[in-house]
């Protein structure tokens, strides 16, 4: 959660939400979709005053916010409260400390939100966006994709990354330091906004075992890692689909699509792993460690291990001693 100074500013209603109370309790969209009243495109150019590259709002509160997309990078972060929002039709719960990175790709609606619900929306267009990417560094991380996929205008791109973030506090004083800039008259303001973008980038770069949403083939690997992970010793891929509610063969060809490995070689992966922290950390007898990491057939073990590291296991925990020992 935000500080109490900036909340004590959040907290009373603003002109829309009074009119909203007290009138149709609908979203005046044409407030934030510009010239073509006909569309459902919301404009930077209707938000950004004073040519300004990089600003906050406040989520009106009361109203369903219809559905609508726009030519710009949105960070929705959830103050305090919660918020259901839909993006592509997938729900989205945030809660307090989450925070949502929409592109121009997507589909947003949003529930109607009750007075505790605070969120703010800040809006970056690419000149900006562009500017803070080149502090950001080049590895290759969903949030990176997102964001050159964003300025190079590719098709197909990531079009939302939702962040459960909220006990991670390096991010949530980064989101604190840009929401109060954005709301004071400081000097070297850009500058301050730039670099503390990138740092909230950066540091939510160290968060991807967070990100709950993705596109789709990173949807499917991460649920495929994250499912070997907590199975590995007993998983399958007919479980997984099952899971997933998809068909197997598919599935299949996805994971080696977009992995670069099929099911069972991930599986392999994460077992021979376990094996070797064994090897390395305990004085466990070798035929009992494979058994614990999935292998019955003990002659398939010893064959695989040998061809993944060159050496048997009884010679890599020997080799493993001496380094210790060392």
């Amino acid at each position: 959660m935000l500080s109490e100074t900036i909340m004590k500013k959040l907290r009373p209603l603003t002109e829309e939400e009074e009119i909203i109370l007290h009138g149709t309790h609908e979203i005046d969209f044409d407030h934030y979709r510009g010239e073509k009243a006909s569309d459902n495109v919301v404009r930077s150019k209707e938000l950004l005053a004073n040519s300004k590259q990089i600003d906050v709002n406040i989520h009106p509160r009361f109203a369903y916010f219809p559905k609508h997309t726009h030519d710009y990078v949105e960070i929705v972060y959830m103050c305090s409260g919660s918020l259901v929002n839909y993006v592509n039709g997938e729900r989205i719960l945030l809660e307090e400390g989450d925070l949502l990175l929409l592109g121009k790709g997507a589909i947003h609606e949003a529930e109607a939100a009750g007075e505790d619900d605070i969120a703010v929306n800040i809006i970056i267009v690419p000149e900006f966006l562009g500017d803070t990417l080149d502090l950001v560094g080049t590895d290759d991380t969903p949030l990176r994709e997102f964001l050159v996929g964003f300025l190079s205008d590719e098709e197909n791109t990531t079009p939302y990354l939702y962040f459960a973030v909220a006990d991670v506090e390096p991010v949530q004083n980064c989101v604190e330091n840009l929401v109060f800039s954005l709301m004071s008259d400081t000097s070297n303001k850009r500058k301050i906004n730039r670099t503390t973008l990138a740092l909230l980038f950066m540091n939510l770069m160290n968060c991807t075992d967070r990100l709950q949403y993705q596109s789709k083939e990173n949807t499917i690997i991460m649920y495929t890692l994250r499912y070997i992970e907590n199975h590995f010793v007993d998983g399958s891929l007919s479980e997984l689909a099952e899971l997933l509610q998809y068909d197997q063969s598919w599935l299949s060809r996805e994971i080696k699509k977009y992995s670069g490995k099929n099911f069972v070689e991930l599986l392999q992966q994460r077992r021979l792993a376990e094996a070797v922290f064994y090897l390395e950390n305990t004085d466990k007898k070798i035929d009992d460690i494979a058994v614990s990491v999935g292998y019955e057939n003990l002659s398939y073990f010893y064959k695989l291990f040998r061809t993944t590291y060159g050496v048997s296991p009884r010679t890599f925990r020997k080799q493993h001693e001496k380094v210790r020992q060392s």
